[in-house]
């Protein structure tokens, strides 16, 4: 997985996640499996048909922190952006790079309650394969 844009969602007036996602087009798949990310995703969506509450369309993506306002995730997107430029070589921008060998199913009681795992998918992308 390759990472190496900050943004956010706006789930509110008062609510926010800020979350780094691939550089540049995220509809294309340029080697980096998102294609298989967003199969992945589909594939999940549909064994946990109750957690489909969401319109939005999907974006391959990790969540880094929450803000209250629009104004405060812009600061925090740029804060994140700057911060990452600073560990990266490159000068059009930076990336941040890993191995994604599986995905934690979370869920959670209410809206301010913690996250906990309640399950984990295994991935083996090399011979397509998933598991539980």
């Amino acid at each position: 997985m390759r990472l190496g844009h900050a943004a956010h969602f706006q789930h509110s007036r008062d609510s926010a996640t800020v979350y780094l996602t691939a550089p540049g087009d995220t509809t294309k798949d340029d080697g980096l499996h998102m294609d298989r990310v967003k199969i992945l995703q589909k594939a999940l969506q549909q064994e946990f048909a109750e957690c489909d509450a969401d319109t939005r369309p999907y974006v391959p993506h990790l969540s880094i922190g929450q803000a209250k306002r629009a104004k405060h995730a812009e600061a925090l997107k740029a804060e994140v952006d700057e911060t990452m430029k600073q560990f990266s070589r490159a000068e059009a921008g930076w990336t941040l790079e890993w191995v994604v060998d599986r995905v934690a199913v979370i869920e959670r009681e209410g809206q301010r309650d913690p996250f906990r795992v309640v399950g984990e998918v295994f991935l083996d992308f090399e011979n397509d394969c998933i598991s539980t």
